[in-house]
């Protein structure tokens, strides 16, 4: 995020790919519930992000922000409901 804010897009891009990887290869798996659907809605987001970022679009960086943000509150429902989670976060 803070290279879409410097308008260091394509590092940015990058970043946002290992990101999306990681939510899809390491979070996803060991989550259920509400929890599991919000982060499926965050990364059906991917593409559209990606291509924001590739197009060097200064709202990128806010998109971000909101991914994120949702991200953590998320991670802290799922932890303060361990039936959402099937494994250590």
């Amino acid at each position: 995020m803070n290279e879409a804010q410097s308008g260091r897009f394509e590092v940015a891009r990058q970043h946002a790919s290992e990101f999306y990887t990681g939510l899809r290869r390491r979070l996803l798996p060991v989550l259920n519930g509400a929890p599991r659907g919000d982060v499926r809605t965050m990364l059906a987001e991917r593409d559209s992000i990606i291509a924001s970022l590739a197009r060097d679009d200064p709202a990128s960086a806010g998109t971000l922000t909101g991914v994120l943000v949702r991200l953590r509150e998320t991670v802290h429902r799922a932890a303060l409901d361990s039936s959402n989670v099937s494994g250590a976060l």
